[in-house]
This record gives C-alpha cells, structure tokens and sequence, in this order.
C-alpha cells in the first residue's frame, strides 16, 4: 500500500524539495519524472512508496495564481505560487532602485496577488533624497509598514499583516529580508 497526502512546497532546490504536509510535519522529497515542476507555495500530493521511507511529489495540484518573471532568455519564470500578499522591501541603504519596485509591484499585480511595501532600517539617520522615491506611490494606496528590523520597531505592526497570509519578502540584496 502507498502512503499518500497533501502538502505544500516550501523549500525548492531543483529536483528536491521540502514540503509542509497538512499534519504540520516537513519532509524531504523528489519530483517524480522529470516534467514536474513545482516552486514555493505550490499544493502537492506526496507519497511513500512501500517499503521506503522516502517521499516522492508526484502532482501539483492547480494554482490559484502565480508570481512570474523572465528569463535571461525571456522565457517566463515562475518563482512562487498560490500568494496571498507580495512584500516588497526597501531600505534607505544600500540605495534603492525604484525600477525594482515597480517590477515587483507589476508582477504582483498582473498575478492578482495584494502588495505591501516594507520601508526596513527606518533606525538609521535618512538623507531627505534616500527614499524620496517612496512620495510617487503615495497615490497608489499601497500599504506601507516602516519598521527595523534591528530594533524591533514596528514588527508587531508587520506580523499582523502577514499573520494568515501566504507571503514573498522581495526586495534588492542588503535591504534586510532575511532579518525580517
């Protein structure tokens, strides 16, 4: 008898990933053949063959949507599925492409997916012309949450966005996604 049960990706690192199954636990697994693709956020179905103690993902159950972007190619890729809420991160330093910004909010947008600008580091002494960029989405009504991820200023604020919600921290290197 197969061991079967849902679960989702968590953790994608080519050919192997972790999934969340619904009891709570995390399991290494493999994609079975080499025409499944899955990324983080993805619902699967696992199984255990007999005898092993390995799980196998062998279907992606359908998206609700998915976060995309190109290639060096051009060709589309996707990178997260099934989002509740994209955050983009920015910070006063290391400097901030605004271009990023409105890749990532785009992206988010034509996927359905609800965004959230995160201002980090808002501790460290701002330049008036640092984040003066931020006065242009003023009008766009997007959320915004200052906070540091340092001090653990505004954080409460923050974890009650994400609360219940399937979230992407994105934003340039340095800005402090990890810390958050």
């Amino acid at each position: 008898m197969v061991d079967s049960k849902p679960g989702t990706v968590v953790e994608s690192y080519g050919r192997r990933v972790l999934v969340e199954a619904a009891d709570g636990e995390t399991l290494p697994c493999t994609l079975k053949g080499r025409r499944l693709a899955v990324v983080a956020g993805d619902e699967v179905r696992i199984e255990k063959g007999r005898g092993s103690d390995d799980w196998t993902v062998v279907d992606r159950l359908p998206r609700r949507n998915a976060l995309s972007r190109s290639d060096s190619r051009g060709a589309e890729e996707t990178i997260a599925a099934n989002l509740d809420q994209l955050c983009v991160v920015v910070a006063p330093r290391p400097p901030c492409d605004p271009f990023i910004i409105d890749r990532y909010l785009a992206g988010a947008a034509f996927a359905g997916i609800a965004s959230l600008l995160i201002v980090n580091k808002v501790d460290l002494p701002i330049e008036k012309t640092e984040l003066s960029f931020l006065e242009s989405f003023a009008g766009l009504d997007l959320p915004t949450v200052q906070v540091s991820a340092r001090t653990g200023r505004g954080l409460d604020a923050l974890k009650e966005v994400l609360s219940g919600r399937r979230t992407i921290l994105a934003g340039q290197s340095g800005v402090g996604k990890s810390s958050l």
